[in-house]
Order: structure tokens, then sequence, then C-alpha cells
């Protein structure tokens, strides 16, 4: 900057000397010329203060807002990508869960399913024997009362109830065959006759006691099943409806999943904005703040020889020579 305060201070003599001493004085026109030069610089440089001031708050915003918007960015990442594992592992726990439900609700179906099955042929059974009993019961009666009318029927009604009689029974019952067949005396029909009366009303008793106790058995049976079969519809019931609840969860989960995984993706990408953003701050205002202190250093140094330039200029070695 010497080399500018030398020449301001050259030219101010050089105008000075020629300038003739009758005219208004140009040398103080050149005086005023600088000073107005130095007014406007410093104007200039306080104006460049004043927007520098803006642009530092611009950039101490904009550092602190977008550096807050990482963190903030950063924290959120860890929530979701904990909201993220959190929601898969339970949607996975609940798979687990309804598989096992799965397997309970058919392995009970399937147990339905046999139980139905062994009431089937426990009816048939029952069926069966409670038919054959019956018929043996009917039989035995037509027996009795065809032995105790004497009548032409008793050989056929012994006939039809001797197969369904013990082994013990029935010989009992061919002796008196054989004897009815072959001429008989009265006292030995009588005898014989009482005897197999009283032997089939034993039997009739007994198959009648035997029907009672299946009839018994199969209201036991049939109460039974019908209460295990109520137990298995109850919990299948549940079961289903505990499957539907717990894939509902599961979708839920899954839903929540997707989200943080979306969500996780666009905090991602927003950071890497910011932080680029924050770089490009940080260079861009750390380039204007060097640019600025080299221009206030360059203003200050005019200003300077502006000012110098003046000084020289209104000193009374520069009047003297003007006024000579």
């Amino acid at each position: 900057m010497l080399p500018l305060r030398g020449l301001l201070a050259a030219a101010a003599v050089t105008l000075c000397v020629e300038v003739d001493a009758a005219s208004v004085s140009p040398l103080q026109k050149v005086i005023t010329m600088l000073q107005d030069m130095a007014e406007k610089g410093k104007a200039e440089k306080h104006a460049e203060e004043v927007e520098f001031a803006k642009y530092q708050q611009f950039c101490i915003t904009t550092r602190t807002e977008t550096s807050e918007s990482i963190a903030a960015a950063s924290s959120s990442l860890e929530q979701l990508d904990a909201d993220l594992t959190k929601s898969l592992a339970d949607a996975e726990a609940l798979s687990t869960e309804i598989a096992d439900i799965e397997k309970t609700t058919n392995e009970q179906e399937d147990e339905l399913k046999k139980a139905t099955n062994i009431r089937a042929k426990e009816r048939e059974d029952y069926m069966t024997s409670h038919t054959d009993l019956s018929e043996s019961i009917t039989a035995i009666e037509k027996a009795i009362a065809a032995l105790n009318a004497k009548s032409a029927g008793v050989p056929a009604a012994l006939l039809e109830v001797q197969t369904s009689l013990p082994k013990e029974a029935s010989a009992t019952i061919s002796s008196f065959l054989n004897l009815i067949q072959a001429p008989p005396k009265a006292k030995t029909y009588e005898f014989q006759s009482s005897g197999v009366v009283k032997l089939l009303e034993n039997l009739r008793l007994r198959f009648q006691d035997e029907r009672l106790a299946l009839e018994k058995t199969e209201m036991n049976n049939k109460a039974n099943h019908e209460v295990l079969i109520q137990k298995l519809h109850d919990s299948i019931e549940a079961n289903k409806k505990r499957i539907e609840e717990k894939n509902t969860a599961k979708a839920q989960h899954l839903q929540d999943a997707a989200a943080a995984k979306g969500d996780l993706a666009s905090t991602k990408e927003g950071k890497v904005a910011d932080e680029k953003k924050l770089e490009e701050t940080k260079t861009a205002c750390q380039t204007s703040s060097e640019e600025y202190e080299k221009n206030q250093v360059l203003r200050s140094e005019e200003i300077k020889a502006i000012q110098e330039a003046v000084s020289i200029l209104a000193s009374g070695d520069v009047s003297g020579a003007a006024e000579s």
C-alpha cells in the first residue's frame, strides 16, 4: 500500500504546484475528494461487516440446526433399528407359537375323529349285543309261555331259544326235547318241564340283568363321549381363535417392521444429506470468512492510505508549496 500513498501524495503535490494561486484551492478539492473516498470506504467496510455478521449468523444457525438434525437422526436410527429388530423378533415368536397351536389343534382334530369312530363302533357293538339279548329274552319268554301252556309249540319254542343259551342250559334243553319226543310218563314230564321253566326263568333274569348293565354302560359311554367331544370341540375352537388373534398380531408386527424399515431408510438418507449440507456449509462459511478477512484488511489499508495522503496534503509543506 506504500506505492498508493506515495502516488496520492505525489499527485496532490503536483496538482497543487501547477494550480494558479488565485484560483479556488484545488488542494482543498483533492483533500475533500480523498476524505469522501475515505468515508465511502468506511461505509462500504461497515456494510460488509453488517452483511458478514448476517452471513455469519446464518452459518452459525445452519451449522447448529443441521448438527442437531444429524444428532436427532442418529438417535432415531438407533430407535428405528431397535424397533425393526423387535418387530421382526415378535413376528417370528408368534410364528412359532402359531405353529405349536396349529400342531396341537391338528392332534385334537385327529383325536376327535378317532373318538367319533370309536364311539360309532361302541354304538354298533351295543346295538348288536342289545338286539341279541332282547331277542333271547323274547324267545325265552315264548318258551316259558309254551311250557306253562303245555302247547304243541313247545319243541319249536325250545329249539328257537336253545341257540342263545349257555352250553349247560342248552344241554338241559336237549335232554328235555329228547324226553318229550319219546312217549313221556306224566310225572317225569311234569318234573322235567318245571325244571326247564325254572332254568329259563333264571336265564331270562340273567339276560335282563345283562341287558340293563349293557344299557347303563352305553349311557355312560355316550355321556363320556359327549363330554370328550365337547371338550375337544371347545379347545379346537379356542385354538382357532388364538391362531386368528396371533396372526393378526403377527401381521401388525410385520407392518410395523415394514414401516420401521422404510423410516430407517429415509432417516439414513436424510442424515447423509444433512452431513453433506453441514460439510458444504462449513466449507462455504470458512471460505467466505477468509475472503471477508482479506477484504477487511485491504479496505483498512486503503482507508489508512487515503488518510495518510490527506494528512500529507494538509501538512504545511504541501500547503506552502501550493501557495508559492
